[in-house]
């Protein structure tokens, strides 16, 4: 989280977005939650969003709650502010180890 607007530089290339940390576009949080850069054809899923008590915000795009996270539709990865964006084909997805 980031309270004051800004994340650690320790957390990588990462951005507040309404008090949370999110990875730039184009990296993922590692299994410490430090944010790394990953090659071209990989996106990430998780879109930060969690859905325990509701379901994900509409602003997200096109989502699916999974174990109480919110996880963008296949064919679509997470931006660095959360939202949902169509891929293109050749993009591979993190999803399983961003389930694990």
């Amino acid at each position: 989280t980031c309270f004051t607007g800004h994340c650690s530089a320790a957390l990588g290339p990462a951005d507040c977005v309404f008090g949370m940390c999110m990875c730039h576009a184009g990296s993922c949080a590692d299994d410490t939650g430090v944010c790394r850069t990953h090659p071209q054809d990989v996106c990430t899923r998780d879109s930060g969003g969690t859905c325990a008590h509701s379901a994900c915000d509409n602003w997200r795009g096109n989502t699916t709650c999974f174990d109480q996270k919110c996880f963008c539709a296949d064919g679509y990865c997470a931006d660095s502010t959360g939202v949902c964006q169509p891929t293109k084909e050749q993009h591979k997805y993190t999803w399983d180890n961003e389930l694990a």
